[in-house]
Formats: C-alpha cells, structure tokens, sequence
C-alpha cells in the first residue's frame, strides 16, 4: 500500500513526500497554469504574461494573441462585471431558531464582532481581488491565517493553489496544497524551530540570468488535509530540504474562500470571461493587427503623371506620404488613396464586439455607463437594470456563498486566537468586544449574509420607491423614514426612532433579568402598549419565565393607568368649577354680578336678570 505525505510518520520523509506529490500534481495538470498564463496576457494586453516567481509580467511569447489590440473585450467585460459584482460587500448575519431575546442579543453581538474581523483583516480587498481573479482564470482564492497574533486575510493567485483534478473530479477533495515563495530569512523568522536543513537545501527560485539569486526566494509548499471518520487531518509546511512545520488539522474545510465565475463540467475549478472570450478576442486581434498593418502599408497618397509632363517633382512632393509614379500617355495628373480595408471587414469587427458582449450578458450600454436617454426615473433604471441582472443571478448567489463562507472561516480561524477580540464600529462609537464574552454555542446560530434591500440604491430612486409605498399606504409615515436611510437625515432618524428602540431595551431588560422600569408618563405610551403587547406574545412563544412576563403585563396595566390618569386630568379640565352645595354648576357665586347671556336671550328660571348697559 502506498504510503501518502501525512502518513509518513518521519519529518524529512514527510517533507519529502509532500514536495513530489505537488510536483506531479503540477506536472500532470501543466497546461491548465499554461492557460492562466494566456489568460493574464488576454487581460493586461501583452504578448505574454509570465506568472512565475522571479519572472512576473515578463513578456513569453504566447501563440495566436498577436500584438497589441486596440480594442480589448475581455478586459472591458471583466472590469464591467468586476463593478456590478463589488459595487457593495455582504455583511454578516447571526439566524437563532426561536431564541429567548438575550441569545438574540448576543447574535447580534456576533454580528457586529465579524463586521470588526472584516474590517481588521482587510477582507473585503482580498475578496475584491478574488472576484476579478474569477472573472479572469475562472476561480479566484481567499485565505485566511493568523500572523503576529492577528487575522488576516489575502487573495491568493489561483496557479499556487494546487487541487488534483482526478482527486476532487466531483468537486470535493480531501487535500489541497498551497505553493509560496518567501525569502530565507523570513522563512527564519516564522520557523524559528525548524531544522537549519530545511532552510539551507530549499530550493532557490527566481535566479538572475547572472546565476546569482539577489531576490533570496526559495519555494515553499503547504498542505493541508482533512480530518475524515477516524483518520485525524494533516497540516505540514515544507521545504526541498526537509519539513518546517506540522499538527493535527481539526477543522473540517481548508483556510480558503473559494469563487467560480462558472462552474467547470467537472473538477473543482471553473470557467472565466477570458476562457468563454478566447476566441472572439484572438479573431479582433487578428483583423485589428491586419487593418493596422494595411494602414501602414496602403494608406498613402498616389499620384500618377504623365512621363513627358511638365509639372515638378518637387512640387508633388510637397504632399505628405505622396508616392509619385509615372506612365506613358497624355492624360492628366490623377490623385489616388486606395482604401486600407474592405468595408466587411470593419463591420466584422464591429459584429463581433456586438457578440462578445452578448455572449457575456452585458450589453455595450452598461459596459460604457451609459443609459437609454428614455430611462430618466429611479424606478425605472432599478426595473432596466434588473433585466440584465437576472442573466447573472448564479454568479450573484455564488458571490453570496462566498461572503457565507468568508464568515465563517473568520471565526473559525480567528477562535484560535488567545484573548481574540475586535473592534466593532457603528456609526455612533467603537465598541471593544471579546470573542470569549458572546454566550452562543455553535449549535445556537448559523452565520449567513444579511438579506439584500430591493429599495434602489440611489438617493433619487430611494426616495421615489418609498414615496410610491406611501402613497399606496403600504408603510406609515414613521416606516418610510426608517426606508429612507440617507445620510443627511440621519440625525432626525435618530430623533424620530428614539422612543422605538428605548421601549424596545426596557421590555428586553424586563424579560431577561427581571428588572423593573415603570413606564415614563412623557411617552407616546399609546404606541407603547401596542408594541409589548407583541413582546408579551414572542416572550409566551420563546419560554420566557412566567415571573418576566408578569413584570412585563404589570409595566402594560401600569402604562394603561398612566393613560387613563392623563384623559380624566384633561375631562377635570374641561369641566366648568362646582359651586357651593346645593348651587347648580355655572351659576353666579354670592356678590357676582351675573354676565350678559350669550345670544341675548333671557337668564334661566331663578337668576337675577343680567344688568343694564
């Protein structure tokens, strides 16, 4: 039986193992990093585009790209669908099943610790990089690790990301290998227990033509594989001179962000713009590069005169780029400029760029950020744009997927940090928070993305949608304030919410520890009573103990009183003052002079009558 690199119970054989199974990996699987290759060049515009270490963006000569395009589909596609696809960032959300409110509050909690990892760990740059690296080589890599006591994370280029094909041929695989390239003397520093072998006999990368190696890399392969059933999981990092580092991998997915831009038939990786525009591009280049070489050839003046006529050379000459040719007869001096092409082959061209967006989904419109002149209202841009965005709805629940599993990762990497803790920011304070202080077990929540708004991202079209909904009487006024969510009515949102969210934490505070607050009389109690009535239900439904819950109707009963007490205070008001006993209400006091009666009718039965002017 053959004995595999994590079986291998000896270091260096260990290392040994490791490095020959990437190398045939890498030599089996030789012409898919050769396409990466063509692929970069397609992007950056070059003959070739070298990925290898010590050699990047040198110029190899790649078949069939032909030289310098001048109109470049591929890179406008990605860059185009880069944009649509990054225009905003997932964030995160914490889901409990019927949870009491204080394991909700501790979810949120979570919420706003990942937010701070995203922030901290740079992801969203590395996922940036990630989604154009899908767009271009069809599959694009985010890792995440710890250095110096930090998570961090960083876009790996998918040809030093090594999967066996044969292995993962459905998708999924046990092992996978990273290749890196790193100086010695930071190879020193990050192993600083590993044998001096491994350091002195790694092999050296990125030699000058002089045979020296002024850049100090050497190669460095690491390997990860997965704990399965009894088997324990492997992770090692070595060298060609012997092994740097080994554990025990307990994780169950590898330190990787994966995203396809399309999935492959079969395998792991996936399908690319620059691979689905291979072919429409090669055939631009070539009709652009013929075009141009017609125009350096043919696009010049003639001008053809009679052999015996009398009009100077010197003179004709004084046309640009003019070629004089002479012929026999006596008909007079003509002036030609043949034309550098066949009219089809421009309108190919054009064709052809038609189709390339087409065949992406895009059309020429949206690429150059243009708009139909007809389109002038925010809902009807948000409906236009929506029909083109339906062609990628896949690529837009896979880049979902992907920020799922960014999250988790985040936590599963950066929970093995002592004393892990973030800063979450808010629009209002920075708060510190500590991993260890969220009372959630993992069987308590599941990380997702937070479900996207269909409310238009402009501030024109925003406010017209939620104008629409209130004018349909979909939402109230208080609602469509909420909905507006725009930066210079943040303030008077503030202001407007306030009452909302201090009843909310009083009846949350009620229900988890017990604590009684009675109810402020300033208040819109009214709203109040309607909004724990709903909290007196959720606290029934989520098992709330009988003795919070009764705190809570007792703050209702009180808040009712509070009302009732107002209403009767107003009706005491209202009223006209009582006399003394046995005098009925409104009747003149002892001494009063009675006042004239309103409309000058006559006093009632047993009043004096009202004085005379």
């Amino acid at each position: 039986m053959e004995t595999y690199w994590y079986n291998h119970k000896k270091p260096k054989e260990r290392a040994q193992s490791l490095v020959e199974t990437v190398d045939g990996i890498l030599q089996d699987q030789s012409s898919r990093y050769s396409r990466y290759e063509r692929f970069a060049a397609l992007y950056k515009d070059q003959i070739g585009c070298s990925m290898k270490p010590g050699e990047f963006g040198k110029e190899s000569p790649v078949p069939d790209l032909y030289k310098n395009p001048n109109f470049n589909v591929i890179r406008s596609c990605i860059n185009s669908l880069h944009s649509r696809l990054t225009v905003t960032d997932a964030s995160p959300f914490v889901a409990t099943s019927n949870a009491p409110e204080n394991l909700k509050r501790e979810a949120k909690k979570l919420e706003r610790f990942i937010s701070g990892a995203m922030q901290s760990s740079k992801a969203s740059p590395s996922m940036w990089s990630m989604c154009r690296d899908a767009l271009c080589y069809g599959i694009g890599y985010v890792r995440g690790y710890v250095e110096d006591g930090k998570l961090l994370t960083r876009c790996v280029y998918p040809g030093h990301v090594i999967i066996d094909d044969n292995a993962a041929f459905d998708g999924r695989t046990l092992t996978m290998y990273q290749l890196s390239f790193t100086s010695r003397e930071m190879l020193r520093l990050n192993y600083p227990d590993a044998d001096e072998e491994a350091f002195d006999k790694a092999e050296e990368v990125g030699v000058s033509h002089g045979g020296t190696n002024a850049r100090d890399l050497v190669r460095v392969v690491e390997g990860w594989k997965l704990p399965f059933g009894k088997s324990k999981g492997c992770y090692c990092v070595a060298t060609l001179g012997g092994e740097l580092e080994t554990s025990e991998y307990k994780a169950g997915d590898f330190p990787f962000v994966k995203f396809t831009w399309m999935n492959d038939l079969a395998g792991c990786h996936g399908i690319g713009v620059a691979e689905e525009l291979l072919g429409i591009q090669q055939m631009l280049n070539f009709l652009i590069d013929h075009v141009k070489t017609n125009v350096e050839l043919t696009a010049q003046v003639y001008i053809a005169v009679p052999a015996n006529s009398r009009v100077s050379e010197e003179f004709l000459q004084t046309v640009e780029n003019a070629k004089i040719m002479k012929y026999e007869g006596n008909n007079p001096p003509s002036i030609t400029t043949p034309p550098v092409a066949h009219p089809q082959i421009f309108s190919w061209i054009e064709t052809l760029k038609g189709q390339s967006y087409n065949q992406i989904g895009l059309s020429e419109m949206s690429a150059t950020s243009e708009r139909p002149g007809s389109l002038r209202t925010g809902l009807a841009l948000m409906t236009w744009r929506d029909i083109e965005t339906s062609r990628f709805a896949q690529q837009a629940r896979r880049w979902d997927l992907a920020f799922e599993d960014l999250f988790k990762m985040l936590v599963r990497i950066g929970s093995t940090i002592d004393n892990w803790s973030m800063k979450s920011y808010s629009k209002k304070s920075v708060d510190k928070i500590k991993f260890s202080e969220i009372n959630l077990d993992e069987d308590e929540y599941v990380v997702s993305i937070m479900p996207r708004s269909s409310i238009p991202e402009t501030a024109s079209g925003r406010v017209e949608y939620v104008v629409q909904l209130s004018q349909m009487g979909i939402v109230d006024p208080q609602e469509a304030r909420r909905l507006l969510s725009l930066p210079d009515v943040d303030k008077y949102q503030d202001l407007a919410t306030a009452q909302q969210e201090l009843f909310a934490v009083t009846f949350e505070q009620i229900l988890d520890k017990g604590t009684y607050v009675p109810p402020p009389a300033s208040l819109n109690l009214e709203y109040a009573i309607k909004l724990c009535s709903d909290y007196i239900a959720r606290a029934y439904l989520d098992g709330i103990p009988e003795e919070n819950i009764g705190q809570l109707e007792r703050w209702q009963v009180e808040a009712m009183d509070v009302i009732s007490g107002k209403a009767l205070e107003a009706t005491q008001e209202q009223a006209p003052p009582m006399g003394p006993e046995g005098m009925a209400p409104g009747m003149p006091l002892p001494g009063q002079i009675p006042g004239p009666i309103p409309g000058g009718g006559m006093p009632p039965e047993g009043m004096p009558p009202p004085p005379m002017g």
